[in-house]
């Protein structure tokens, strides 16, 4: 992945946890995407840890999105700071177990991460059951990825 720009669909194939995989779809699936391969890239990739420290190497803006559990209704979309992941998720917000603050954390601390990093997250509805989406998360994917790449083109400052 050489591009400045990475957008990194985070998940597991359970469930509402393959919401950011189905983002990160639905981007290189557009139009959008296709005008700005040059400079963006989109991956997935199963769960955090060091898998994610190395997509994220070299890269100058890194959105993640990944399936997250606060307590909203499910298909909530949310944007987190770098500054208040390790604070969200510490309050439940990752569904996974070697979880998002984690890897950050790590990726700080070895300065792993790259100048601009955001993440969107969507509750999860259902992150353990079935291989398919919940409705709610589903009908929440168009506004998530219309928040990404407003987000990427410097334009989002929704902070909900």
């Amino acid at each position: 992945m050489k591009a400045a720009t990475r957008i990194l669909g985070v998940g597991s194939p359970a469930g509402d946890d393959r919401a950011g995989w189905a983002a990160a779809g639905a981007i290189r699936a557009s139009a959008w995407y296709r005008s700005r391969a040059a400079s963006v890239t989109v991956a997935c990739l199963d769960r955090p840890g060091p898998a994610l420290l190395a997509a994220m190497h070299g890269a100058t803006q890194v959105v993640l999105i990944d399936a997250i559990r606060s307590g909203a209704a499910a298909g909530t979309v949310r944007r987190v700071d770098l500054d208040r992941i390790a604070m969200q998720e510490s309050a439940g917000v990752s569904s996974h177990g070697f979880g998002l603050a984690e890897t950050l954390a790590l990726g700080q601390a070895l300065g792993m991460l790259p100048p601009q990093l955001t993440l969107f997250g969507v509750e999860a509805g259902d992150a353990n059951g079935g291989e398919g989406l919940s409705a709610a998360v589903r009908a929440a994917l168009p506004a998530l990825v219309r928040r990404v790449q407003a987000s990427v083109a410097g334009s989002d400052d929704w902070s909900g």
